[in-house]
């Protein structure tokens, strides 16, 4: 009995062995395969930290087609790309507080603008050691707040608030100077890169763009397309006809006129028109351009500045988008979006070629003006120091 009990245990020990062994093993492979198929997603390389420009840009100029604005429509298009421009955390709505002249559509200046400030929200939230980078469980947390399409608030010790009551955020008091001294810097560089445009060694790149350009434009007039073009000009008349007829497109057009007398009345659009002037009176090739360059470029940013906090502008804008709202409920506005859709099927389909060489002849000029500005002396020295700016450094 004895023996036949310590046979029976001992099999038994065989099997609770051998069970447990296999589901060790069972274990260690989900283990495997788990940590590889669900490494995590690192969201801050090239768009935040490190933010790559060069990157950006040309994923922008693709999401942005032919004309290089990015509109709403494109935008969402360009999320469903593996390596698009947009990225989860993205949103529309943040990035047309950047759209400097208010025609619903970014460039990729304003796009840079809205990436850079994007890295100084991130760093001012994550980077708790303040040594300009996000690393370690700091970069866990961000990746983690941007897979869910937001960024967290900085602690209370890097907001700043100043004298109106409004937040700022930073690392110190010294923000509101560091964006003076960036904005200056930018106006510095793109006098720099005004230059290059008209350098020798641009001059055949340059001849190259215009010769594309009037190739495309060329194409555009071509009979095909011109063709295809009439029905959307007649669906278009049409519903500009029956839009403006609404009591809402008069509404508009009247706080329309009341906008544009208050804006024109302002000192500060007197000033940007002075300095506009100034401008178109200094050769290009001068010396005297950069300043004058960076003198118009600081008055017109003042004035759109203050243009926008008017009330003639909340009046204007509310009045525009009642306007829409009703001309989008007109059965005119779908006929003219069938007829844009028509002729774009056409466009698409017979200026490919021109678009193509087009926009390769475009980025060459653009890769080698890159290569002139890292190449220049004065424009290296102003990107160190923006790059000083925008991690905090001194």
């Amino acid at each position: 009995m004895l023996d036949d009990g310590w046979f029976g245990n001992a099999r038994m020990n065989r099997h609770v062995t051998f069970i447990l062994t296999v589901l060790l093993l069972v274990g260690v492979a989900v283990a495997k395969y788990t940590s590889k198929s669900k490494a995590p997603t690192d969201l801050c390389k090239g768009a935040i930290d490190p933010y790559r420009p060069g990157i950006q840009k040309s994923r922008f100029f693709r999401a942005a087609g032919a004309d290089n604005e990015l509109t709403e429509s494109e935008f969402n298009a360009d999320r469903s790309r593996p390596k698009g421009f947009a990225r989860r955390f993205d949103s529309w709505r943040a990035m047309l507080l950047f759209d400097k002249d208010r025609n619903k559509s970014i460039d990729w200046i304003e796009a840079d603008a809205y990436r850079y400030d994007l890295r100084r929200r991130a760093l001012a939230a994550y980077d708790s050691n303040s040594d300009g980078k996000l690393s370690g469980d700091e970069r866990v947390k961000a990746n983690k707040d941007l897979a869910r399409g937001r960024i967290a608030l900085p602690p209370k010790s890097k907001r700043i608030v100043s004298s109106t009551g409004s937040r700022r955020y930073g690392r110190s008091d010294r923000g509101d100077a560091d964006k003076t001294e960036r904005d200056r810097l930018k106006d510095q560089l793109e006098a720099i890169r005004k230059r290059l445009y008209s350098s020798p060694q641009l001059a055949g790149l340059q001849r190259a763009c215009a010769a594309a350009e009037r190739a495309y434009e060329n194409a555009k007039k071509g009979a095909v397309v011109a063709e295809a073009h009439k029905p959307y000009d007649a669906a278009r008349e049409i519903y500009e006809k029956a839009r403006d007829k609404t009591p809402e497109a008069r509404i508009y057009e009247r706080a329309k006129k009341a906008y544009y007398d208050a804006y024109h009345s302002m000192p500060e659009y007197k000033a940007y028109s002075q300095a506009k002037e100034a401008l178109g009176r200094v050769d290009s090739k001068s010396d005297r351009y950069a300043g004058a360059r960076a003198a118009y470029e600081r008055a017109k940013g003042s004035y759109e500045a203050m243009k926008t906090g008017i009330t003639e502008y909340r009046i204007y804008k509310e009045a525009r988008e009642a306007r829409d709202a009703a001309a989008h409920s007109l059965g005119e506005y779908k006929d003219v979006e069938d007829a844009e859709k028509a002729y774009r099927r056409v466009y698409e389909k017979h200026l490919t070629r021109e678009r193509k060489a087009r926009d390769d002849a475009n980025k060459a000029r653009d890769e080698k003006l890159d290569q002139l500005l890292k190449a220049d002396p004065a424009a290296r020295g102003i990107y160190k120091r923006i790059k000083k700016i925008d991690s905090g450094g001194k």
